[in-house]
């Protein structure tokens, strides 16, 4: 959850904001990676029906994989735009394109914590 403190675009950034803004993009990236690779085990266990031939959950297979595919697509999305970001890793548009991505991620993060949630559902 990003901190009050540069919930708006700040002007300038300290060394206290840029801290914030990075420790926030790692943990949104980690969570991110967390996420994707718990999804990817349920979504392998799911296509091999001789391991699982019926369902052994709530979170429909096609929710799952349209979310992944999103994951991916984010992602790419976001590498992109970080290879055009200005060079300084100092400069304000920067740290901007980073607490943009780190809404991107958390929210990304808040579907797949969701259909993470009911992999653990049994189908009744």
């Amino acid at each position: 959850m990003p901190h009050p403190f540069y919930k708006t675009a700040p002007k300038t950034y300290d060394s206290s904001i840029c801290t914030a803004i990075l420790t926030d993009w790692v943990q949104a990236v980690s969570t991110f990676y967390q996420h994707y690779q718990q999804l990817a085990t349920y979504r392998i266990r799911q296509s091999i029906p001789l391991i699982q031939p019926i369902p052994v959950s709530q979170c429909p297979l096609g929710h799952l994989e349209h979310l992944m595919d999103d994951m991916q697509r984010q992602i790419e999305s976001l590498l992109l735009e970080m290879g055009d970001a200005e060079p300084s890793p100092s400069s304000q548009a920067s740290y901007q394109k980073l607490i943009d991505h780190t809404a991107r991620l958390n929210r990304v993060n808040q579907h797949a914590q969701t259909l993470g949630l009911l992999t653990t559902l049994s189908p009744s």
